[in-house]
């Protein structure tokens, strides 16, 4: 089984490369399942205490670990709740044991700083009105909004290089998703078993 961990501020593309990959993989007949934020995310949303993160990892984990697909993608699993809980990597050994023997690849999507703000709004015309809302949370204007998910990036970056798994960076700022979609499929899941 092969597992992929996408991680990303909003907007970074998470959800359209998945799409992309969801495409590739049903193309190619592989055996797949995409655990999406609703999973990994929306459950504890709003509960940032470190033990609870955890908990909810290796619980989450233990379920899907039981399955017996090819490939697992798993949108925000691991980075999101380390930053939300503020933890370290080593808070989160405990995951980190779960997922070791499957040896999974961390893709971290980023964005240029300058253009953080720009995506984040242009976004927000095509999301429904509690998306904005939510991250209009961040910040009493753009500029806070926009400092907020720069931060994000930065620690996402700071932790992506502090973990025991492979991992790469993706530049999705000019918007190349087909092209990343691509790149992810062949050299981190043609070869899936």
């Amino acid at each position: 089984m092969k597992i992929l961990i996408l991680e990303g501020i909003a907007t970074s593309g998470k959800t359209t490369i998945i799409n992309k990959l969801d495409k590739l993989l049903s193309e190619k007949k592989v055996s797949f399942s995409i655990i999406d934020e609703e999973q990994t995310l929306m459950p504890i949303l709003k509960n940032r205490d470190k033990d609870a993160n955890l908990s909810f990892i290796e619980t989450l984990l233990m379920k899907v670990l039981k399955s017996k697909k090819d490939v697992l993608i798993f949108d925000r699993l691991y980075l999101t709740h380390i930053y939300r809980s503020v933890s370290s990597p080593k808070d989160f050994m405990p995951a980190a044991k779960l997922l070791m023997p499957y040896k999974p690849t961390f893709i971290l999507l980023t964005v240029k700083e300058e253009k953080i703000m720009e995506r984040i709004y242009k976004t927000a015309k095509v999301r429904e009105c509690s998306w904005l809302e939510f991250v209009q949370q961040k910040g009493n204007d753009e500029e806070e909004v926009a400092e907020y998910y720069i931060d994000q990036q930065k620690k996402f970056v700071e932790l992506i290089n502090n973990i025991e798994f492979e991992s790469v960076r993706f530049d999705t700022t000019d918007n190349n998703f087909d092209q990343i979609s691509k790149e992810i499929y062949t050299n981190y899941l043609h070869n899936h078993n």
